[in-house]
C-alpha cells in the first residue's frame, strides 16, 4: 500500500479519466470494436436469415431506416436486432447458419444515436482517427490505415452506421464506393 500523500488522488484521477474516455468511445462506436467482436451471435435477440425483402421488414420492426449493402452473390442475409433499436445485417457465406459466432462476415449495423453526426465529428478529431466527408452531409470515420470497421453518420439523422469486413480495408472500400444504402432508398454517402 502506498502511503504517500496525494497518491490516492492521482490514482482516482487516472481512473476517472479512463472511465470518461471509455464512455466517449462507447457513445461514438455504440459498443462495437474494430475486430467484429459485437457479432450478431451475441445479441440473444431475434437472429434469422431472411430474403432480400426481409430488410424492409427489419426497418419496420426497429422503427427507423436500416442500412445494408444490397444483395451480394453467394451470401444469405442474416438480420438481428437489439432492444435499443440497433440492427445488424450480416452476409453469411460458405453455408454458415444464422447466429454463427465467428466474426468472418461482412456486416452493416445501424445504431440509433442522438446527434450521430456531431458525435462522430468528436471521434474524428481524436489523434488516431481518420475521416472523410463522402458528400456535404455524410461523414466517414475510422482508425488505422486498413480498418476492418468504418463508421458513417449523416447530418440531421440520428443513426450511426458501422460497416465491418474481416478483410482489412474492405469496409472502407465498400463505404467509399457508395455501396451502403438504407431501406428508405438513401445512400450513406
Amino acid at each position: 500500500m502506498n502511503d504517500r500523500p496525494g497518491s490516492n488522488r492521482i490514482i482516482a484521477t487516472i481512473v476517472i479519466a479512463l472511465v470518461a474516455a471509455a464512455a466517449v468511445a462507447i457513445l461514438a462506436a455504440r459498443g462495437s470494436d474494430d475486430n467484429g467482436s459485437d457479432s450478431t451471435a451475441t445479441l440473444g435477440a431475434d437472429v434469422r436469415v431472411v430474403p432480400e425483402g426481409g430488410i424492409a421488414d427489419l426497418a419496420q420492426q426497429v422503427g427507423h431506416p436500416v442500412f445494408w449493402a444490397g444483395p451480394r452473390e453467394g451470401a444469405e442475409l442474416e438480420v438481428a436486432t437489439k432492444p435499443d433499436g440497433s440492427s445488424y445485417v450480416r452476409y453469411l457465406t460458405d453455408g454458415a447458419k444464422a447466429g454463427d459466432p465467428r466474426p468472418n462476415f461482412f456486416t452493416v449495423a445501424t445504431y440509433p444515436v442522438p446527434d450521430a453526426y456531431a458525435r462522430l465529428e468528436e471521434v474524428a478529431a481524436k489523434p488516431n482517427s481518420r475521416s472523410k466527408k463522402l458528400d456535404k452531409d455524410t461523414l466517414l470515420v475510422y482508425t488505422g490505415s486498413e480498418p476492418t470497421s468504418v463508421y458513417l453518420a449523416q447530418k440531421g439523422v440520428d443513426l450511426q452506421i458501422e460497416v465491418y469486413d474481416p478483410t482489412p480495408g474492405a469496409s472502407l472500400k465498400a463505404a467509399r464506393a457508395g455501396e451502403i444504402i438504407s431501406t428508405d432508398g438513401a445512400a450513406a454517402g
